[in-house]
């Protein structure tokens, strides 16, 4: 149980590791009542947020520090949405969250989206061959199939890696026999931490054309990328990245997402459904990566002993 012997910032964080659920409340109480923050905070910390950011009065810094210790303290993510495990596991079934966001991107207001799935792999059917995990696939109404990727990282934002996130979407498009003209129209959306394009646009379409004509070739695949640094909160798209950047719900202009995140960051059982998502599929890559070292271990087995 936590003290007032123990009210040191280390020794609060090391007495709270241990925690139990009852013990949150009598923390709570200590840290409104108790805990004098002018004996924590650096009067040089306090001096230099009050000129940064022309705010005197000190006790508009102190209530940001408290919830500060409160996510550290109790291990509240403060991750966004722009972390892609945080995005799948938001989005994972979410058909509301989804809709909202290919309303906003695809500047429609008619989405209806029958299937969201998280993870969803799709394996490469040449021996050897790459294959991929989508961060979140999603299929339309209307049979229109969507990967929306996060990438924080401009190398994991490669147009051909784009490319071939859109060829192993068509692999699973058709049946046995079915007609090239039944494959239906499919959506690759990366959004970037970035501007990747770097034209200060918020959104990019990318889509083939005939060059002699500059008409577009028509084929049904299209790519997308969306600029995660684009800042307007006027309109759909920047309130969209806003909420993207967002680390807490409060934060949100829109309730669709702000609830999910909500649920996963501020209630236990969200948190506890978060953790056991992420340990889940720590687990999934540990077994994968076993595998794959076993694989190797023939192979160098077989070729060594010549059989």
């Amino acid at each position: 149980m936590i003290t007032h012997k123990q009210l040191s910032l280390a020794d609060i964080f090391t007495d709270c590791q241990n925690k139990f659920d009852y013990d949150k409340y009598q923390f709570l109480e200590l840290l409104e009542n108790t805990i004098n923050l002018d004996e924590i905070v650096p009067a040089s910390f306090v001096s230099h947020f009050h000129a940064a950011t022309d705010r005197p009065r000190k006790h508009l810094l102190y209530p940001m520090l408290k919830a500060l210790l409160l996510q550290l303290i109790f291990s509240i993510p403060t991750t966004s949405l722009l972390d892609d495990e945080f995005m799948t596991i938001v989005f994972d079934r979410n058909t509301e969250a989804t809709e909202l966001l290919l309303n906003i991107i695809l500047g429609r207001n008619d989405m209806e989206v029958t299937e969201v799935v998280a993870q969803r792999e799709y394996k490469n059917p040449v021996t050897g061959g790459r294959s991929i995990k989508l961060d979140i696939y999603a299929k339309g109404s209307d049979g229109k199939v969507y990967d929306i990727e996060v990438q924080n990282e401009n190398a994991g934002a490669d147009v051909r890696r784009a490319r071939f996130h859109s060829s192993m979407l068509d692999t699973k498009m058709l049946k046995e026999k079915q007609k090239f003209r039944e494959i239906h129209e499919s959506y690759v959306i990366f959004i970037t931490k970035n501007d990747y394009m770097k034209m200060g646009l918020p959104l990019y379409h990318v889509e083939r054309t005939i060059q002699e004509s500059g008409a577009l070739f028509g084929d049904g695949a299209h790519i997308i990328y969306v600029n995660g640094s684009y800042k307007n909160d006027s309109d759909p798209v920047g309130k969209l990245i806003h909420d993207f950047r967002c680390t807490s719900a409060v934060d949100m202009f829109y309730q669709e997402l702000a609830k999910s995140v909500r649920h996963f960051k501020e209630t236990e059982g969200g948190r506890s459904q978060m953790s056991k998502t992420m340990e889940e599929r720590i687990n999934r890559e540990k077994d994968k990566e076993r595998i794959d070292c076993s694989y190797e271990y023939i192979k160098n087995l077989v070729v060594s002993s010549n059989l």
